[in-house]
């Protein structure tokens, strides 16, 4: 009915307001973050002098540059992750089969709709003890039953996905502070303007990667 997809509508359109509120959230947080780096090299700048050094030769800030850009691509890929995993906890079907094409959902939602719409016709036609009415009413039941699993293990699909996502950039982040421990520990002055040049273009490349 009109009605009826009417309110589908609305409801696909709520679950995608959601997952981009979530995803506009995210992209604040890192934006403030990047802005906030700013101000600290720039201070840093103002009180000590330094603006500029040639790093080339700094094997230490090398790497240390090496593990921020993997934590940049791995932050990223999990911020990408864990919306993708939202949208799939909606358990919204069309929502769902953007994430997942290969999907069987459609098909069975479309599946569902007809058999609806036929149990709908008979029971007012026959009643429902009608033998037909009893086998639409079996065959619907059994295909919101495959409708509920594939959404899961889609569902499931996606959190483990989100999961080794979210473990690897862990291991980076912590791999990324020891080295960054390092560098501040080698030395006070120039090592520490690349630290904080490096959290600056680090999160810009985020922000502009999302």
């Amino acid at each position: 009915s009109l009605h009826g997809r009417a309110k589908e509508f609305m409801t696909r359109y709520d679950d995608t307001m959601k997952a981009s509120d979530w995803l506009q959230g995210q992209l604040g947080q890192i934006k403030t973050a990047a802005e906030d780096s700013q101000a600290r090299l720039s201070k840093f700048q103002r009180d000590t002098g330094i603006f500029g050094t040639d790093e080339n030769d700094n094997l230490v800030l090398s790497k240390l540059d090496d593990l921020s850009k993997e934590l940049t691509d791995a932050e990223a890929d999990r911020i990408l992750k864990e919306a993708q995993y939202r949208i799939a906890l909606s358990g919204n079907p069309e929502l769902i089969s953007t994430i997942a094409p290969d999907s069987v959902l459609p098909v069975l939602r479309g599946q569902e709709a007809d058999l609806k719409s036929q149990l709908a016709q008979a029971n007012s036609e026959y009643g429902p003890d009608y033998p037909k009415v009893i086998q639409l009413g079996n065959q619907l039941a059994q295909v919101e039953k495959s409708l509920h699993k594939e959404t899961a293990d889609i569902q499931e699909r996606f959190r483990l996905d989100y999961q080794v996502s979210a473990d690897s950039e862990k291991q980076l982040q912590a791999a990324f502070d020891q080295q960054k421990q390092q560098a501040y520990n080698m030395s006070q002055g120039l090592d520490q303007y690349g630290i904080l040049k490096r959290e600056v273009e680090s999160g810009t490349d985020l922000y502009e990667d999302l």
